[in-house]
């Protein structure tokens, strides 16, 4: 058999497991059937010993919260960071540098009223809901007017006459 058939194991001098890819996973399987009701009896007892002690860990939370305010809004804030990159990655299929070019083509004024963009949850990127396509990195207020109007163009010139002849 050639290595494809075995797992990598970093501590044995070749850098595989001694037996094969389905013979690991057979006794992973029997181990499991095996251990499956104390395995199952250890985790109800946690489960129970956690439902008994539940305010003493509330208690130790809320002190730590209390003691590291600064260190749990940093953490909070870079996750946020992260997670908004991976949303535009993996909604709009922008990278961050696309994003921040789209942001300085703009000169960091919404797209549609021209007011200055305030990041995070008051930018929007807006793009066509039938293809896809990015059109535009715009504020909370344009985007939800665009929202409601259902980017129909229409409705649009219809508001924009009756403002004009009010």
């Amino acid at each position: 058999m050639t290595t494809e058939y075995f797992h990598k194991d970093k501590q044995r001098k070749d850098g595989y497991y001694s037996c094969c890819k389905e013979c690991k996973n057979n006794q992973k399987h029997r181990y499991y059937m095996e251990h499956e009701k104390e395995s199952k009896e250890k985790k109800d007892n946690a489960h129970q010993y956690y439902l008994e002690h539940k305010e003493h860990y509330a208690e130790i939370s809320k002190q730590y919260r209390k003691e590291n305010k600064s260190k749990i809004a940093k953490a909070s804030k870079e996750r946020a960071g992260r997670n908004r990159e991976l949303q535009i990655k993996r909604k709009f299929n922008l990278t961050l540098d696309d994003y921040n070019t789209m942001i300085n083509n703009q000169n960091n004024k919404c797209a549609i009223c021209g007011d200055e963009l305030k990041f995070g949850k008051l930018t929007a990127i807006d793009h066509s809901h039938t293809s896809g396509k990015v059109r535009g990195i715009l504020c909370h207020n344009c985007n939800v007017a665009m929202g409601l109007l259902k980017e129909n163009v229409n409705t649009l010139q219809s508001m924009i006459t009756y403002l004009e002849n009010s």
